[in-house]
């Protein structure tokens, strides 16, 4: 992404070149479908950074602010198909990211910026996906808030007549001579299974099972999906209905951090086993600007500035851009920001869940 320095204000600003500072978080997950919606936002934030100039900065700093801040809102592409943008600007500096990530609307004015502003603007929605099983049929639900939304429905009766002639192959050829009704069972939870494995790469989002004890304990030992999936909720009743799916995923619901927190473990534990997990400031820097990272995992507060040896020379800094005034004056914020840049995903975790991995990990694409 570019950045534009201009050399003619460098001396009457030099004194105060990063103020004002104006970061802007806009969303663009509404463009599909009302484009005006998302530019009467946009129209908003804007006079809310005027505003917010005005109580503090000349007038003269102000027209020049909204001007450039305008001409950046022009330049915005509505099509690009990306959830968000972000805007950073100063007197001297400006820089506008496309983002994959949904972000809550802001408008900062203050006297720097901070990549890691976005990740904490970050829009936490409790999206999730719910397989319900049992010895009949299994139901898969997307799950929003509290509403459960159902997206597939197969009974085992109609998979059992579509697939007579393989299951009686396999039954055939059944060494350990299980009950015909066990093979069927088996084969109609593996079917489930991989449906569910379909839809999670689909949607990305975590993974609750539901259902009768017996069902849902064997689900649990064929399943290759444990990655993704919270938890097993059994339940004592023959039929379920969904309002007791929904009473029994409340809890969770509830207390989505713990939901988060779960979800990122698991996934931090997998990528460790797959070897596809780079941990440590530097090597997770290098990792980063290869563009090779999926999620990056950070601990709250960590940040990073340049290092020194004992005579005052520099070891390892921040990677420069070509402006002397470019916003980035911490290793971690230049990270946050290459990651989102190039596409990946930003998650804080609280201080001490990343003891082991020098309180910065990323999961790399696989």
């Amino acid at each position: 992404m570019p950045t534009f320095a201009i050399p003619e204000l460098n001396e009457q600003t030099d004194m105060v070149h990063h103020r004002p500072a104006i970061s802007l978080l806009l969303s663009l997950e509404q463009a599909q479908n009302a484009k005006e919606r998302v530019k009467q936002s946009v129209k908003q934030a804007t006079k809310n950074v005027e505003k917010q100039l005005l109580e503090h900065y000349s007038g003269e700093i102000v027209l020049l602010m909204m001007g450039k801040l305008n001409q950046l809102i022009e330049s915005i592409n509505y099509n690009s198909n990306k959830k968000s943008i972000a805007i950073f600007l100063s007197p001297i500096f400006e820089k506008m990211l496309y983002l994959n990530i949904p972000v809550n609307e802001t408008a900062i004015v203050d006297e720097s910026f901070e990549s890691r502003d976005i990740i904490l603007n970050k829009k936490q929605c409790k999206n999730y996906i719910v397989l319900y099983i049992d010895e009949k049929e299994y139901r898969i639900y997307e799950g929003k808030e509290n509403a459960l939304r159902l997206i597939l429905c197969n009974s085992s009766g109609a998979y059992y007549d579509g697939h007579k002639d393989k299951l009686t192959e396999v039954h055939g050829g059944n060494s350990n001579n299980l009950p015909e009704k066990e093979v069927k069972r088996k084969h109609f939870l593996k079917h489930a299974r991989n449906t569910l494995g379909i839809l999670i790469d689909a949607y990305q989002l975590p993974v609750f099972v539901t259902g009768a004890n017996q069902v849902v304990n064997q689900f649990k030992e064929i399943t290759g999906n444990s990655t993704d999936i919270i938890d097993y909720l059994n339940s004592s009743k023959d039929i379920v209905e969904i309002k007791d799916i929904q009473k029994s995923l409340e809890p969770y619901v509830a207390d989505w951090e713990r939901v988060k927190y779960l979800l990122l473990k698991k996934q931090l534990e997998e990528a460790f086993k797959k070897q596809k997990l780079t941990s440590g400031i530097k090597k997770v820097q290098e990792e980063v600007f290869s563009q090779k990272g999926k999620l990056l995992l950070i601990e709250k507060n960590y940040m990073h500035p340049e290092e020194q040896d004992s005579k005052g020379c520099q070891i390892y800094s921040v990677i420069k851009s070509d402006n002397k005034y470019s916003y980035i004056t911490d290793l971690v914020d230049a990270v946050i920001e290459k990651m989102l840049e190039s596409g990946g995903d930003v998650e804080f975790v609280e201080e001490g869940c990343l003891e082991d991995y020098d309180r910065i990990a990323l999961i790399h694409r696989y």
